[in-house]
């Protein structure tokens, strides 16, 4: 992982975990949110505007984000617009 702020007592660097975004496998902790992890991994760019197609980035690294809306889930327990 390229970026990671010491201290961070949610984050539990004992416990990793993985999930894709985009196609892309992202390390991540437990502990982290999904916008942490993304960009603790190089991601910047998380989505593009509809009508220009200009890349959109984080607003917020936090559950407060208001355009954090994932899929989250795996098989039969898929979730879509998850917060």
């Amino acid at each position: 992982m390229r970026s990671r702020l010491a201290g961070a007592r949610e984050i539990d660097t004992g416990k990793p975990v993985e999930f894709t975004f985009n196609g892309k496998r992202i390390q991540a902790f437990e502990g982290d949110t999904v916008a942490s992890a993304l960009v603790a991994n190089g991601v910047t760019v998380v989505s593009r505007s509809f009508k220009r197609h200009r890349p959109r980035g984080l607003f917020a690294l936090n559950i407060e984000d208001p355009g954090g809306i994932v899929q989250a889930g795996k098989g039969d327990k898929m979730e879509p617009n998850a917060r």
